[in-house]
This record gives C-alpha cells, structure tokens and sequence, in this order.
C-alpha cells in the first residue's frame, strides 16, 4: 500500500524546507510507493511558481495517484 503525500509535504519536499525531503527520501530508500490524490496534485499546480515546473512534473509524476 502506497503512503500518501499530502499536498503540504509534497510543497516540504519540492522546496526542500521543513527536513520532509529527508523523510520521503528514506522512504524512497527503502522501497516504499508513494502517491497523492488529485486534489493534492492540483493544489500543487495551482500554487506552482514558474521556475519549479520542471521538477514539479517530474516529482508528481514519480507518485501513484490514488
């Protein structure tokens, strides 16, 4: 079963602030899936600024939607 990322972890982790990146790294590490809903997804997409477009669509197409 995937953990799911909420929309202010995926931010977390995208900016690299609050240490967050750290956890969904080790999760990452040890093989666990991770996903999101797409309520989250769009959330991220409407608050994305234009310079993080690229690592955005890569990180959120890493997740399994759920």
């Amino acid at each position: 079963m995937p953990f799911l990322l909420d929309t202010n972890v995926i931010v977390d982790v995208l900016r690299k602030s609050n240490d967050r990146h750290l956890l969904v790294d080790h999760f990452l590490d040890e093989g666990m899936p991770l996903a999101s809903c797409p309520i989250s997804i769009t959330e991220i997409y409407a608050g994305m600024r234009p310079h993080e477009e690229k690592p955005t669509r890569t990180f959120i197409r890493s997740l399994s939607s759920q």
